[in-house]
């Protein structure tokens, strides 16, 4: 289902997200990265196979109650076609409820839900042109919009492409060919969308190829049939485009840079910092730029955005630049929780100067290139009513920014937790190796796209109003001395800069945080996050396996399951100098149960000293709890074989966990 950006339609906020990183640590991502070309480094988001022009939304069976995300996409073949970007399956991949989307081993391979051969009334078999899919659930059904071709070669390919409609009782069918809309000119690049308030349906599409110039349409179909269309199609007027863009080719006799590849979205502008009330309708689309300022002249993702849904829309900016290994890009959007993720393909660099893939055959003694385009995603994030720019990096959606939430730092110059010591009195220094009240900060998002941060232990804000940059918590209100940007590392640290830019970091003698002179020895600026807040599962070290509140809460903590379900949840409660864990299968809190000289079980209301537990940072990023009670660290007895219980007194293999953030 596409994200409306609104609560009242649809139920699509039902679907919480939480993205963790390597290590089972909860890291987090820079709310701002410096634009960035080139192919993208990290690994493809569908292991399975070459995935394109993907489609990402929450989506739901309702005859089985499953419900997740899906993943449409085209597939190139990597073999020679007709026309560039040979392709004749869609592909749908599906992501359980709690799942890790970062991780592709999560993904379901559906397999292929349509195939070429369904087109065989109206497509030439070997036409290879099944490009860019929509999918949308409409009236009950599930309905599977993709575009294919007539006539696949030149010059008909470029004029005949029509958009087929299938449909089907489940997200991943079978789906059945039931017509293609009466359109009757060239139309690609489907996107299905529902108006939030009034629950009307649009088809948006390309109008056009490169070679002609194509452009945005949206045709209004019948609630009763969407087969069917209502009015017909209307070309999309995106002022400020080509003042942009240029007109490059064929596009200067239209006025404006050729644009293909669109979605549409509605967002409350509560959600975009558009203002406290209304919502704006909000155009994805590829566009391709003139080069100069934007290297690579292949498709950039901009947006627009319109008060009307038939515009005229006002062009807003870049979301992602161009690749500098492939032609071509497209993206959607969906929306998990607190984060919105941008799905986009990217392709392969082959050592020839055409982005269109990789000569691998000819005919008609023209070269054929066949691309090997491949999915990925990346956190997507709103600033003051836009979006901001967004690059390609090696960790993407896996590196998602935790925009709310308590968090404690870990130097890695110092090998030691950041503390607000003395109550926030003194300086922030990483000299500590547990997380106490003292270590705890709450991030506070901030309409400059930076985030302030407010300490537990006297609720208020980190600032740098002090001598030589030094960091305290002693500020009552937010400015610019108060706001810092996350610089997302590919090593999985984080750096901390100031409102200037600076890096923060810790002096050589004393630990001491600030953005220090040049001149000033200090230590490396790099930094280990984790989230000390939301939804958790625990993985004991000595066995791999995950901790069970077992009989759903009725018996002992264990740590004996390979995957996480009902009874393995456990959401975080932070009390002074101290942290609950409350079991999501029962509501009930866990305790070191008899002074500790039981073992653990979630069978408490309320938290109390049975219930807290100080958590260690130890140096291999593990953690390990010693309890309040008794001042005993919580081991797995028996190497994991038998029950959690707090009665070691110090750290060993048996006493490591790592934190996984999960739903």
């Amino acid at each position: 289902m596409k994200f409306s950006g609104t609560t009242g339609r649809g139920g699509v906020l039902g679907l919480v997200l939480a993205l963790i990183a390597a290590m089972g640590c909860f890291v987090l991502a820079p709310i701002a990265v410096a634009p960035a070309l080139a192919d993208t480094t990290e690994p493809s988001l569908i292991k399975y196979r070459n995935a394109s022009d993907p489609e990402i939304e929450t989506c739901s069976d309702p005859s089985s109650s499953w419900s997740g995300l899906c993943l449409y996409t085209s597939n190139d073949l990597g073999s020679p076609g007709p026309w560039y970007y040979p392709m004749d399956k869609t592909y749908l991949y599906t992501l359980n409820n709690g799942a890790d989307p970062s991780n592709p081993d999560n993904w379901v391979d559906r397999g292929a839900v349509l195939n070429e051969s369904a087109y065989s009334s109206w497509v030439p078999s070997g036409a290879k042109h099944m490009w860019a899919p929509s999918h949308g659930r409409y009236g009950g059904k599930d309905y599977l919009f993709v575009p294919d071709v007539t006539d696949p070669t030149s010059p008909g390919v470029s004029t005949t492409s029509r958009i087929g409609i299938s449909s089907a009782d489940h997200p991943w069918g079978p789906y059945t060919y039931q017509k293609t809309y009466a359109i009757g000119t060239y139309a690609s690049d489907p996107d299905f969308f529902v108006d939030p308030v009034n629950n009307n349906p649009y088809m948006v599409y390309a109008n056009g190829d490169y070679g002609n110039c194509g452009g945005i349409s949206i045709a209004p179909l019948q609630t009763a049939d969407i087969t069917q269309l209502g009015t017909g199609p209307t070309e999309l007027i995106i002022n400020g485009a080509k003042d942009w863009f240029g007109a490059v080719g064929n596009c200067a006799a239209k006025n404006r840079p050729y644009i293909e590849g669109a979605s549409l979205y509605s967002f409350d502008n509560a959600i975009t910092g558009a203002g406290t009330s209304g919502r704006k309708f909000w155009l994805v689309m590829a566009v391709k730029p003139d080069g100069g300022f934007y290297g690579a002249n292949n498709e950039v993702i901009a947006y627009a955005t319109a008060d009307n849904i038939l515009g005229p829309y006002t062009y807003k900016g870049i979301i992602m630049d161009s690749s500098t290994t492939e032609w071509t890009n497209q993206a959607s959007i969906a929306k998990f929780g607190d984060h919105f993720i941008l799905a986009y393909h990217d392709g392969t660099a082959c050592g020839d100067s055409d982005p269109r893939g990789c000569t691998n055959g000819t005919i008609n003694g023209g070269f054929v290139r066949a691309p090997m385009r491949t999915a990925h995603a990346a956190c997507l994030n709103f600033h003051n009513g836009g979006i901001q720019r967004i690059a390609r990096t090696s960790n993407g959606f896996a590196r998602c920014i935790h925009t709310k939430g308590t968090i404690a730092l870990r130097s890695r110059g110092s090998g030691a937790v950041v503390s607000a010591a003395n109550y926030g009195n003194n300086d922030l220094t990483a000299n500590r190796q547990w997380v106490g009240g003292w270590e705890k900060f709450e991030m506070i998002p901030q309409p400059s796209g930076n985030f302030a941060l407010r300490a537990h232990v006297n609720s208020k804000f980190v600032s740098e109003n002090h001598g030589l940059g030094r960091l305290r918590a002693d500020a009552t209100t937010i400015g610019p001395l108060e706001q810092f940007s996350f610089e997302f590392r590919d090593d999985g640290s984080v750096r901390l800069h100031d409102f200037t830019d600076s890096l923060i970091k810790p002096d050589l003698d004393q630990n001491i945080l600030g953005s220090w002179d040049p001149k000033t020895p200090i230590k490396s600026p790099d930094f280990d996050v984790v989230v000390m807040d939301g939804t958790i599962a625990l993985r004991a070290r000595i066995n791999n396996s995950i901790v069970t509140a077992e009989s759903g809460g009725a018996s002992p903590l264990i740590a004996n399951r390979s995957t996480i379900g009902a009874w393995e949840k456990f959401d975080v409660t932070n009390i002074p100098d101290y942290t609950a864990f409350r079991a999501q299968i029962n509501s009930m809190y866990v305790c070191a149960d008899n002074w500790g000289n039981n073992p653990l079980i979630a069978n408490r209301s309320t938290a109390g000293d049975w219930e807290s537990f100080l958590p260690y940072w130890n140096a291999d990023g593990s953690f390990s709890f010693q309890a309040k009670v008794n001042s005993m660290y919580v081991t797995a007895e028996s190497g994991g074989a038998a029950s959690l219980i707090a009665n070691r007194t110090s750290i060993g293999p048996w006493e490591k966990f790592d934190i996984i953030q999960v739903i």
